[in-house]
């Protein structure tokens, strides 16, 4: 039997010891791969009744050290260890749902910043913890000698959780990039504690005279998610005077967690039986002085019990203090009798028929309580320019939102396109200004025939019957496949566009076939990349044999659709060549596979789209937005137009709040309004994954051969020596486009853009990936090779067909439609010949609209920047039909900017990098003391990734 026991909350140690035979048992915790040392410490020894000191061998480990090793322990049988690998697996689950907090503590004279694990009250994890410390054998709370007690369990599990998650968050490795935190810099607080937070070395936070006030705004600021040290909580209760004129009371308490109330008036009369509740009113009442006046003026009477507040004071608490200290733990009781003044939009036409011309009526009232009042009522309440207005007996609140909207609204009744109603009924957001008066503070109701179609879209198809799978179609639909096939019927049947956006392999071509056989009379038109016309007519001969498919593509087309009822595969070159014969056609669906193809609404491709005529416009895409959010628009407006009102509408309205200021509340509205249109679905959906296998990924830093870092530091300084970055305009980002590209070349090998130049020097990426393509063929694995340069795939073709003697295909744009094929069909192990155990494309002609599932490992030679493309490519392996696990390496040069910009990527996935811009022009807007920061040479000594090396010295025979 052993033990662990943290050492001063300070130390970040375990210490193991046995506490029967006096041994040290560093044999027994080595055995669970925990790295510990010997040592001797004074600790207290609890029995029974007293606790007694005694000095005991024992092996002492770092956190960061026995984590691993405690986090794979079963049912050991050591009642201290099994509780403490329960705490550390509770920890690590609260660090994975991201409930954790910087936190500042005292200790002695300094101050350091720690990573805190957040508990509130109430919580799961809050309770699971203190039955884990209600279990905690004796044995458990020794510690070492120091103020002759012995920690409370709660305590001391709780400082081991958050000793865990300052483990895992700080990093274990010091980045030594030569230099020391600046900690005489003149700085803000907050910034010397970002740079203390993720020190591994020195956690002091260098703090003046302002140590003791910025400690307690942090105590206070955590408070909330610290186990509560009382049994009751404090009460504020905000009454209403029963005469007008009379002044607001906030009447002061406590609440015990049973339900008992302590009035302050009782708090005080029992002072002497109960003074710790004194303590505890107190202590409230300072806490909320901060935030309240009223309360702090409170503080001024000898025994406080409650305050004055006259309306606007009033106000200002239920708007403004209430949620503030409810959110810290404070019970609030706000007046039942406080009614609130609501706009409301009403959509729909009062005489119950449909929209007339594709409009329906707006109509704006106002409401008290849910009960609609005129505009002689709303004008009586607007007169006073108070917050709070005595009404007919009760109180009204008025927000100056509503103030304000109330006097920017329409005013008369108008018509608004059907389009736009439907989204403002369904999401309460409204993307033009025809009803600029609408905000979050108004209320959007539909009648007539338009609240059905705004239930069933907010219900998003749930509760909808299920029809059977179309018949004619050969084949099985998954059931997260079925939804979306419902939910297209749906939209198809309220007359609405649909934008299919699942995660790249989950199957849309499949549900689309489907969707297209729920109406087999067509015709129906699927526009796609040249890449995938062969694969679109493939799939639905195997999916739906009984729909005929015209190729409407290559020089042999004709010039009209052959069958009515047939469906019509064409390339997104054709559609605009094409366009006067396609535009002629009704057309019952039209596909728009890969819709990001037409994102740019300015395109002769986007024009042409918006000329075809259908009663339903389906588009795919798994990446509706790569780079701007103005994407997201141009795909919706394709399905839906008018959804999302004008481009420079929305652009004003969404895309520049949350591009350029990172508006949460103007992403949420957008995210609102567009839901009901977009069904998007990823791999990580409960639904979805059980189908497919897992996907790992991992970032390999290269070390460049010495001739790349001389011809990457040459050109750096031949972009200096030639004045470019005293120019402006189109000149400067001209020059920095054509500088990122030849650093990313050098990247990837040095031969590469050196006009035609015999091959020279060597890579260290090409080494690395000899070396990840050598253990993937004899482990039986399949690999594919992304690119973003044609001269880069020929120079890997060539190497690889060397080192692996065998002939490896090659993937670009410059291929056509049916060579592209083969060579998918080749690789696919369709064909009678040997299948290749690599195929190398270039980035855009591979990475959409293929099934490429016999690979189980990726590389991409060199990054795109944007991580939605990426994700795309990567997406050609991990699909739908694929059966294995699916490896992703992205290679990267150390020390340069690939390195720093895949450190930005990291953080930009989350919005399919809306903030980065399209591709690298994003750089191109730096300023020239930032760029050269990016693209600088650097050692590379401080990259934190994995580091392959590779010997780049020592190429394979005939390789470059």
């Amino acid at each position: 039997m052993f033990s662990p026991c943290p050492g001063l909350p300070s130390d970040g140690r375990l210490l193991w010891y046995h506490p029967r035979s006096g041994r040290a048992p560093v044999a027994q915790v080595a055995e669970l791969g925990i790295v510990a040392e010997p040592s001797t410490a004074s600790l207290y020894m609890p029995g029974g009744d007293r606790v007694a000191r005694s000095d005991h061998p024992v092996a002492a480990s770092r956190v960061s050290d026995a984590l691993p090793g405690m986090l794979e322990l079963g049912g050991t049988g050591w009642a201290t260890v099994d509780t403490y690998a329960r705490t550390a697996r509770l920890a690590v689950g609260l660090i994975a749902e991201h409930q954790l907090a910087p936190v500042l503590t005292g200790v002695g004279d300094d101050v350091v910043a720690n990573w805190q694990a957040l508990l509130p009250s109430g919580s799961m994890a809050t309770d699971a913890l203190a039955a884990l410390a209600d279990a905690l054998p004796p044995a458990g709370h020794a510690l070492p000698w120091q103020d002759g007690e012995v920690w409370d369990p709660w305590a001391l599990l709780r400082t081991f959780v958050d000793a865990v998650a300052d483990a895992l968050v700080r990093p274990s490795v010091p980045a030594d990039d030569g230099r020391s935190r600046p900690r005489a810099r003149l700085l803000p607080w907050t910034a010397r504690w970002q740079e203390a937070g993720t020190d591994p070395r020195n956690a002091v936070v260098p703090l003046g005279a302002e140590r003791g006030e910025i400690l307690a705004g942090v105590r206070e600021w955590i408070r909330p998610y610290e186990r509560p040290r009382t049994d009751h909580v404090p009460e504020l209760v905000l009454a209403p005077p029963a005469d007008p004129a009379d002044a607001w009371s906030l009447r002061f308490g406590l609440r015990g967690r049973d339900g008992t109330d302590l009035p302050a008036a009782q708090v005080w009369r029992d002072a002497d039986a109960h003074p710790e509740h004194i303590e505890d009113l107190l202590a409230a009442l300072a806490r909320a002085a901060r935030v309240c006046e009223p309360v702090e003026r409170a503080l001024d009477e000898r025994q406080p019990q409650a305050a004055r507040l006259d309306s606007t004071d009033a106000w200002r608490f239920i708007d403004e203090t209430a949620p503030v200290l409810g959110d810290a733990g404070y019970r609030i009781v706000l007046p039942e009798t406080v009614a609130e003044l609501r706009p409301r939009l009403q959509l729909g036409d009062h005489d119950g028929t449909g929209p007339r011309d594709g409009t329906v009526q707006a109509r704006w009232l106002a409401t008290i309580d849910d009960e609609v009042v005129g505009a002689e009522v709303v004008a009586d309440l607007l007169a006073p320019d108070v917050p709070l207005v005595h009404w007919s007996g009760r109180w009204v609140r008025i927000t100056p939102a509503v103030r304000a909207q109330w006097r920017e609204r329409a005013g008369a009744d108008t018509r608004i396109p059907l389009i736009e109603a439907i989204g403002l009924a369904v999401a309460g957001v409204g993307a033009s200004r025809a009803v600029a008066g609408v905000s979050d503070e108004t209320r959007v109701v539909a009648i007539g025939p338009l609240a059905p179609v705004v239930d069933r879209l907010r219900r998003g198809g749930v509760g909808e019957r299920r029809v059977p799978v179309p018949s004619g179609f050969r084949g099985e639909l998954r059931g997260y496949q079925r939804d979306a096939v419902d939910w297209l019927r749906m939209m198809r049947e309220l007359g609405l566009g649909a934008v299919l956006a699942d995660d790249m392999g989950l199957g849309k071509t499949v549900m689309l076939i489907a969707h297209l056989l729920d109406r087999p009379q067509g015709p129906h038109l699927v526009v796609c990349p040249t890449s995938v016309v062969t694969n679109w007519e493939r799939e639905i001969a195997r999916f739906a044999p009984g729909l005929t498919v015209y190729r409407h593509h290559g020089p042999e087309r004709v010039d009209r659709v052959l069958d009515p009822t047939g469906v019509v595969v064409t390339s997104y070159g054709t559609l605009r060549r094409d366009i006067d014969m396609l535009a002629s056609v009704d057309w019952q669906v039209t596909a728009l596979d890969e819709a990001q193809q037409v994102k740019n609404p300015e395109t002769l491709g986007a024009r042409a789209v918006r000329r075809l005529r259908s009663v339903h416009c389906v588009a795919l895409t798994g990446t509706p937005v790569e780079n701007r959010l103005r994407e997201l628009w141009s795909v919706l407006d394709l399905t839906n137009p008018g959804l999302l009102g004008a481009r420079s509408t929305f652009d004003r309205r969404f895309a520049r709040p949350v591009e350029r200021r990172g508006d949460h509340r103007v992403r949420a509205q957008l995210r609102r309004l567009i839901a009901p249109f977009v069904l998007r679905r990823t791999k990580s959906d409960p639904r979805v994954a059980p189908d497919l296998p897992p996907r790992i990924e991992r970032t390999v830093a290269c070390a460049m051969s010495d001739e790349q870092r001389r011809r990457y530091a040459a050109t750096i300084d031949e972009f200096r020596r030639e004045g470019i970055l005293g120019r402006s305009g189109m000149a400067y980002r001209g020059a920095v486009l054509a500088l990122l590209t030849r650093l990313k070349q050098i990247c990837d090998h040095p031969a590469l853009g050196a006009g035609g130049t015999p091959t020279v020097g060597r890579s260290g990426k090409l080494a690395v990936t000899r070396q990840l393509i050598a253990e993937a063929t004899q482990a039986g694995e399949r690999v594919l090779v992304f690119t973003q340069f044609v001269g880069m795939a020929r120079i890997l073709v060539d190497d690889l067909s060397s080192a692996l003697a065998t002939a490896i295909p090659i993937l670009h744009g410059g291929l056509s439609a049916s060579v592209r094929q083969n060579v998918v069909d080749l690789f696919q192990g369709q064909t009678d010949q040997p299948a290749p155990p690599v195929l190398v494309a270039s980035l855009r002609a591979g990475g959409t609209g293929m099934n490429l599932t016999a690979a189980t490992q990726v590389i991409h030679y060199d990054r795109w920047w944007n991580p939605a493309v990426e994700d795309q490519a990567s997406d050609r392996a991990h699909r739908i039909g694929q059966t294995d696990r699916v490896l992703i390496h992205r290679l990267m040069a150390v020390g340069t900017l690939e390195e720093r910009i895949d450190a930005l990527l990291a953080s930009k996935r989350e919005m399919a990098s809306a903030v980065v811009g399209s591709g690298e022009t994003w750089i191109t807007e730096l300023e020239p003391d930032a760029l050269l920061e990016l693209v600088e040479l650097s050692d590379g000594t401080g990259a934190a990734r994995e580091m392959v090396t590779a010997d780049a010295g020592t190429p394979s025979a005939g390789a470059p």
